[in-house]
């Protein structure tokens, strides 16, 4: 049998008793009391200690549920890596020379790195990629050589797809000063390993991209330009063609030009560019100023016709400037965003349009900082004025929360999955500050200075990038 225990109460003596003052009394009472609380202890002290397991595993929970949700939202474009925290640690990042170069104007590849066209002295041209998180350097190759005596050279490259790409389509045109007769080369640039191939030469005042595994080539022809896919590695087999009318190239280049967009190949001239589908060839309209909305949709933004949203079947027309939202997890994927002033409110209003027909779906008031940007991640819109951030249904407009915070410098809003961040500065001394507040309810979870020499914070892809005076930093 198991050995028990016994609970042993002592009675206090009685008043009076031969021998024992009044203070030897009042001592035997606290005695008593004192062990009347070693047994209660002895009986309950697992409560205690099961209260504080069980406020431990509720908060490793909600913990582990609140991680699993950031990682869903760490696969959108944008969305940094991994939960911020404060203390940040800044990492110079090592190729100062050209490192603001390679984090405004390079290529993110798919593995990522960051690569970029780079003339070298003597006039060569290399491709230069270097780990978009340590900055060291992945690879180096040699695109072309200087160009022979006497003659020109000039290298463009486009990435085949963003936000992340492949491959690199680089154009090396070579030749006397008279751009006329100029020849054209398109190099393939393996973004993985540096690896260049030879594409072929381009016929006379063509240009060249790009998308995926096929090559879509511009050549004006007539009163336009008309506009080719085909198979890498097979010019020949014509998948689709797109005629564009009236599109006039500059006369001191007679070559369109040509960039990749989402799922579209946008084909330049002088004054106009024209908007294809990159998989069909479908064209979807031109316009002054095309950028693209949300859900991959290409807008003419505002001018002399207006603003409308390109289709096959038809441009849609709208009022208002297209905000830009970064990062964007598609919620609520049939809306976009503008902008549309009218004189009323310094800060004009934030509209939801419905870009299949054009209607307003809701409007109001919302002011957003200069040099910021929207965030919309898990139907909320995220913004941010001076002193406060906000976040308004995106479906309906509704408000969700608008928090006081200390005063932002106009950088771009950016989360990690599980708080949205901004740089801001200490209103008593000036000190850069770097804020969380939750998604969904606004909350500040905290501020903390920022890492010595480091100014700003901006999301390179994943990557937490600080900007300084003098050098560029990884955060983490």
């Amino acid at each position: 049998m198991g050995e028990q225990r016994v609970d042993v109460v002592l009675d206090e003596p009685a008043a009076g008793r031969p021998g024992r003052a009044g203070a030897d009394a009042g001592q035997d009472r606290v005695r008593a009391r004192r062990a009347g609380l070693l047994r209660a202890l002895r009986r309950w002290w697992p409560v205690p200690v099961l209260a504080v397991a069980g406020l431990v595993a509720t908060h490793a929970v909600g913990e582990a549920r609140a991680e699993a949700a950031a990682e869903r939202l760490r696969g959108v474009d944008g969305v940094l890596g991994a939960t911020v925290r404060p203390g940040l640690t800044a990492r110079a990042w090592p190729p100062r020379s050209r490192a603001e170069m390679l984090v405004a104007e390079g290529t993110r590849t798919t593995g990522g790195l960051l690569a970029l066209p780079w003339i070298q002295e003597g006039g060569a041209w290399d491709v230069v990629a270097v780990d978009a998180a340590t900055g060291g350097e992945a690879w180096r190759t040699r695109l072309v050589g200087p160009a022979p005596e006497g003659e020109f050279r000039d290298v463009r490259c486009v990435p085949d797809a963003a936000p992340a790409a492949a491959a690199l389509g680089c154009t090396v045109l070579t030749g006397p000063l008279d751009w006329r007769e100029w020849r054209g080369t398109l190099l393939r640039v393996d973004l993985a390993d540096g690896r260049v191939a030879d594409v072929g030469d381009l016929p006379a005042g063509a240009s060249a991209v790009l998308v995926g595994d096929a090559v879509v080539t511009a050549r004006p022809q007539g009163e336009g330009v008309a506009v080719t896919s085909a198979p890498l590695g097979d010019p020949a087999a014509v998948t689709w063609r797109a005629d564009l009318p009236g599109l006039v190239v500059p006369d001191g280049d007679p070559r369109p030009w040509l960039e990749v967009a989402g799922g579209h190949v946008w084909v330049g001239g002088d004054t106009v560019t024209w908007s294809v589908a990159a998989a069909t060839g479908a064209v979807e309209g031109s316009g002054a100023h095309l950028v693209l909305a949300r859900g991959d949709r290409v807008v003419d933004a505002p001018g002399s016709t207006g603003t409308r949203v390109l289709a096959t079947d038809g441009a849609v027309r709208t009022e208002g400037t297209p905000e830009t939202a970064y990062p964007d997890d598609g919620s609520v994927p049939d809306l976009i965003l503008l902008r549309r002033y009218d004189g009323s409110s310094p800060d004009g209003f934030l509209r939801a349009v419905d870009a299949a027909t054009g209607a307003t779906v809701w409007e109001r008031p919302l002011a957003l900082q200069a040099g910021t940007n929207l965030v919309v991640l898990d139907g909320l819109v995220h913004g941010a004025t001076r002193d406060a951030v906000w976040a308004v249904d995106l479906a309906t407009g509704e408000d969700r929360w608008t928090t006081p915070g200390d005063p932002g410098v106009g950088a771009a809003l950016m989360s990690d999955g599980r708080a949205l961040l901004r740089t801001e500065r200490d209103p008593d001394d000036g000190t850069p500050l770097l804020a969380a507040y939750g998604l969904d309810d606004g909350r500040r979870l905290w501020a903390a200075p920022l890492p010595e020499g480091v100014s700003t914070v901006r999301a390179d892809g994943a990557v937490l990038r600080g900007s300084g005076p003098d050098s560029t930093w990884v955060l983490d």
